[in-house]
């Protein structure tokens, strides 16, 4: 009897667990692109900073941390031309597409859905020259793609580095700023502040 109670007690533990795995994914998590939602990438970026500001207080040399913000250029169009669902399949695309770029060119990168067609992408570890290299890695390769009805898709890119001792407001503001520039440049390009 107590052994069954014990084995009952493990599975019990171990469902538990399980649940509140899936449950904490589902808060983190941006439910039709399965990337991060808006409060968690937030989150990582200001916990990536406040290391930047604890390193930099110690004397040490603080690592470099990027950021990419990325629109789909026109997206308003898929949905009032083609429908909501081709709309989806587009922002599931660039899911994917940044998905694959993390795993073959930034590997301790992050990335989030920020907003409707916006995603911010945050690079650890990584300065603004790499990151510019990564941003015009995801244009090319989200310029690629096809869709059931719709044309191809472009998206513009900002893209920024933290200095030593910046507050993540002014920073996200900066790549905001990058991203407002390629739009009003001609769209599908990076720009970098």
């Amino acid at each position: 009897m107590i052994s069954r109670l014990a084995t009952f007690i493990d599975v019990s533990t171990e469902e538990l667990y399980d649940a509140y795995h899936q449950m904490e994914q589902l808060a983190i998590l941006d439910g039709m692109t399965k990337l991060y939602n808006r409060m968690e990438i937030q989150r990582r970026m200001n916990e990536a900073m406040d290391q930047i500001r604890s390193k930099g207080a110690n004397g040490r040399i603080p690592a470099n941390i990027s950021l990419i913000m990325m629109d789909i250029d026109d997206f308003k169009k898929v949905n009032d031309t083609y429908g909501h669902t081709e709309g989806d399949t587009v922002l599931i695309t660039l899911a994917k597409v940044i998905k694959e770029t993390i795993k073959d060119l930034a590997t301790n990168a992050s990335a989030g859905r920020w907003g409707g067609e916006e995603f911010m992408f945050l690079l650890p570890n990584c300065d603004q020259e790499h990151a510019k290299e990564i941003a015009e890695e995801l244009r090319q390769q989200f310029a690629k793609n096809t869709y059931p009805t719709a044309p191809s898709q472009t998206i513009s890119l900002g893209v920024t580095e933290a200095a030593l001792g910046e507050d993540c407001d002014i920073v996200r503001i900066r790549v905001d700023d990058a991203l407002y520039d390629a739009k009003h440049a001609g769209k599908n390009r990076v720009v970098v502040r």
